[in-house]
């Protein structure tokens, strides 16, 4: 299965269930224009002087995005896949939100492990090549193009974990192992992905910024903060779109 058509299909389940995507997703869509409203509206002016107070405020701020974003998440792979129906706002299923959190930290570390592994001699020998041969703007070139790589096979990595999210969701049993397999006949067609993701993400929020920051800041940043939560949306949504081809067989 091409990754562009599961990227396409993620993006039209939203557009098709989007009455519903709203109820799911506007906790995360309030939080973030809350959020937004506080930086623009100059409710945190100085916090870069800031006390452990404001520290510790902008850490449980931090940790409520992050719990937020989960609920969602789970809310939103439980109507595709088992059609749960919400109300005004996503189902709260406590459990589910600490597995998924779990799974997230585990594969957060998964992925770490894994680059570190294969990309920490690659970035020893530029940095030994360029103090040997005094070829340090080569040696910084090697770097850039090794930390591309990096940030690529970090990608490539998380897609082929991926099914691990919304099986956790919806309670199923899962390890690492068993997500790596299940994509494995889509190994080569996740890297297009990411590509496709970044385009439409960056691509949308600079086209966003550019026609509406100039006239106001408050008014931008909010668009911006309702972008930024669009495509939050389709992350979700190309998470559950790719566990529903490689575990449940569902065409796209």
């Amino acid at each position: 299965m091409a990754g562009w058509k599961i990227f396409l299909h993620s993006v039209f389940l939203l557009n098709r269930n989007f009455n519903t995507a709203l109820r799911v997703f506007s906790p995360l869509i309030a939080l973030s224009v809350c959020v937004t409203l506080l930086w623009t509206g100059g409710m945190m002016v100085g916090v870069e002087g800031a006390s452990l107070g404001w520290l510790g405020f902008l850490l449980a701020l931090s940790l409520l995005e992050v719990f937020v974003a989960i609920w969602v998440a789970v809310a939103w792979h439980r109507y595709v896949l088992l059609e749960e129906e919400t109300g005004l706002i996503p189902v709260f299923n406590g459990k589910r939100i600490r597995e998924y959190f779990g799974a997230s930290i585990l594969v957060g570390l998964t992925i770490l492990g894994a680059v570190f592994l294969f990309f920490l001699p690659g970035f020893a020998l530029a940095t030994v090549v360029g103090v040997l041969f005094g070829l340090e703007g080569e040696g910084s070139v090697f770097n850039l193009l090794l930390g591309v790589i990096g940030f690529v096979f970090a990608g490539w990595v998380f897609s082929r974990l991926s099914p691990l999210f919304p099986a956790v969701a919806l309670g199923e049993k899962a390890t690492l192992k068993g997500a790596w397999k299940a994509t494995s006949g889509v190994s080569v067609s996740v890297l297009a992905i990411l590509p496709l993701f970044y385009l439409f993400n960056y691509g949308l929020v600079a086209l966003v910024g550019a026609a509406v920051l100039p006239f106001n800041t408050l008014v931008g940043d909010l668009v911006i903060a309702i972008v930024n939560c669009a495509c939050a949306m389709v992350s979700i949504s190309i998470l559950t779109s790719i566990y529903g081809v490689v575990v449940e067989g569902r065409e796209v």
